[in-house]
C-alpha cells in the first residue's frame, strides 16, 4: 500500500530560497491536496473500500492492445477492461479515466462523457 497525504506546506517546500510566487502556490496546492490519499492497490479494492458521493477516482489501466509496452511485470496481465468499465459505470462518485483511442474502449465508454485529448 503506498499513501501520500499532503498536510502542510513545509512538506513539499523548496529547498531553495522564494522567487515570488511559488511559494503562494505551494500553499495553494498543499490546501487543495490536503485530504488526497494517493495508493497503489488493484482498481477492485480502491472502488471497494472508499466509493462515496464525493469521491473521485483517477484511473489509468494500461492501454488496451498496448499493454506490451509498459515495463511492469503486471501489465500483460491486465484483462479485466470490461469489468472496470462496468463498475465505473455503477460507482457513486466521479472518476477520470486515462485510456488509449481504441474503437473497443470507446464501445464500452460509450454512455460516457469522452474527451479526447492529444498528447
Amino acid at each position: 500500500c503506498f499513501c501520500v497525504f499532503f498536510q502542510a506546506e513545509d512538506g513539499i517546500r523548496a529547498a531553495q530560497e522564494s522567487r515570488g510566487l511559488g511559494d503562494v502556490y505551494k500553499r495553494q496546492a498543499s490546501e487543495r491536496l490536503r485530504h488526497v490519499i494517493i495508493e497503489k492497490q488493484p482498481w477492485e479494492k480502491i472502488v471497494a473500500r472508499f466509493d462515496q458521493p464525493h469521491t473521485f477516482f483517477y484511473l489509468d489501466p494500461p492501454y488496451y492492445t498496448k499493454e506490451h509496452i509498459y515495463e511492469r511485470e503486471d501489465a500483460d496481465a491486465f484483462n479485466q477492461h470490461e469489468e472496470l468499465a462496468g463498475a465505473l459505470k455503477q460507482i457513486k462518485g466521479k472518476f477520470l479515466l486515462s485510456y488509449n483511442n481504441d474503437p473497443y474502449i470507446r464501445q464500452l465508454y460509450d454512455c460516457c462523457i469522452v474527451e479526447e485529448i492529444e498528447t
